[in-house]
């Protein structure tokens, strides 16, 4: 049986094999290169018994009982008892979006602020005691990113070292345990924006902005993704948006009655959308804002800043207004060189180019979103997997594999929620800040090319 394309076996991964060596006999070139091989599978399978140990063993803790006191409730799965007080409001009252309480539209105020689609399952699941509607969300999102998980390895035909290592990423992706601290919807969202991934594969690239308009309404931000068919002029694909946000919103209102959108459209969402300098915010606007900050005030000057920006502190609105400013110029900088970049590789085999414009619309949308949650990050596996997939081997292709580690490893190693990161906040931060600028980077290197990649597209019919 024939090689897959993009197996890595050992001389391909470090450049080593037969006649690997200048000087070298060919019966060295071979030990060395199997000796390189088995060396490689005992890092990726110690690795990956590391993350099955370590996903067994977070459960029995966490795992929702009967008998949690509410402290228990709110230290592990805040956020989801937050939504389940507001099904419990909404059912009293009528009342969804409580707009009088207290900095209700403020970044991370304690409240629902979500589209009603969201609402609707919630309203659902409100009917069950807490401890057995937290247990259905947990296996309905580890059910979500599996089956991300399968689509992926799957849709880029990833085989051997490749699907294995994808597989430790997608388990030990911080951004993953982030949103199952607060059971939210980003793997639900995950597997939307797979499933738009699929059909541009099957080179049905207009089509995937139905599932994008369904993730856009259950949550606002992926409708950001939608820049994907500018570049091209996919009237269609903005049209397939549309429609799939129509169809989210009338599945919703066999649950919730329709004034709830129209409130929502109305009232909420165009006061929404503002930002904080707290480092777990991983937005270009927090970025820059906190940089203008340090460079203002100093490194404790940007540690004594409140949580939201409140125009009454002078440094922190002074700071507020330059990020603002910078983050308006690089985003649109960088829309501009995006598109660019996408409209110079027309040559490009369609089907590829489209796959590589779509994880960069992934960055672009996770970096640019003004208040940027680190469980928003979860959907960079996306433009993550699109790159080890359309990669050449190691030896072939450093650069290319030196950007998608540093894009890696922070969001491995630095879980929000931990203390490490607390205690070295603005380095970590602005760690994770960056992950979506370096995979950005490591597709637009692979965006320059246009010879075959490794990974096997569907060949368009005679």
């Amino acid at each position: 049986m024939s090689r897959p394309p993009h197996s890595l076996s050992a001389r391909r991964l470090f450049g080593c094999g037969p006649g690997g060596a200048p000087g070298s006999s060919r019966e060295d070139a071979g030990r060395g290169a199997r000796l390189a091989r088995a060396g490689m599978w005992i890092v990726l399978l110690a690795m990956a018994a590391l993350t099955v140990a370590q996903t067994i063993t977070w459960l029995p803790p966490n795992w929702p009982r009967e008998d949690w006191p509410r402290k228990d409730l709110l230290s592990r799965y805040r956020d989801f008892v937050v939504f389940m007080g507001a099904m419990g409001q909404l059912e009293k009252t009528g009342v969804l979006y409580d707009t009088e309480s207290v900095n209700y539209f403020l970044p991370s105020s304690p409240a629902y602020k979500y589209p009603p689609t969201f609402a609707a399952v919630l309203r659902a699941l409100h009917r069950l005691p807490l401890h057995r509607a937290m247990q259905i969300m947990v296996i309905a999102l580890a059910s979500f990113l599996l089956a991300s998980l399968v689509l992926a390895l799957g849709m880029m035909r990833l085989r051997g070292a490749r699907a294995l290592l994808v597989a430790i990423l997608f388990l030990q992706w911080r951004a993953f345990w982030e949103s199952m601290a607060g059971l939210q919807l980003e793997t639900a969202l995950l597997l939307l924006v797979w499933l738009g991934a699929l059909l541009i594969v099957i080179r049905r690239a207009s089509a995937a902005g139905f599932f994008v308009g369904i993730a856009a309404a259950l949550k606002v931000y992926p409708l950001l993704l939608s820049l994907f068919f500018l570049p091209r002029r996919r009237g269609w694909g903005l049209a397939a948006v549309a429609a799939g946000g129509v169809f989210a919103a009338l599945a919703s209102c066999l649950a919730l009655a329709p004034v709830y959108w129209a409130e929502y459209v109305t009232r909420i969402l165009p006061r929404i959308g503002g930002t904080t300098l707290n480092p777990v915010n991983l937005s270009l606007h927090a970025f820059c804002a906190r940089a203008a900050l340090l460079v203002s005030g100093g490194p404790e000057k940007l540690r004594e800043a409140m949580l939201y920006v409140q125009a009454e502190s002078p440094a922190i609105a002074a700071a507020d207004l330059a990020g603002k400013l910078a983050f308006v110029l690089l985003a649109l900088l960088l829309a501009w060189f995006l598109a660019r970049a996408v409209r110079r590789a027309a040559d490009m085999d369609p089907a590829r180019l489209d796959l590589l414009a779509y994880g960069l619309a992934v960055c672009f949308a996770v970096f640019v979103i003004p208040t940027s949650w680190p469980d928003y990050q979860l959907l960079l596996l996306v433009p993550l997997v699109i790159a080890i997939g359309c990669a050449r081997a190691p030896a072939e292709d450093r650069v290319v594999w030196g950007l998608i580690v540093l894009a890696s490893a922070p969001g491995v190693l630095l879980d929000a929620n931990s203390e490490p990161f607390g205690r070295h906040a603005i380095a970590a931060s602005s760690a994770r800040a960056l992950m979506p600028l370096l995979l950005g980077a490591a597709l637009l290197a692979l965006l320059r090319r246009t010879e075959a990649r490794s990974v096997a597209l569907p060949q368009p019919r005679s």
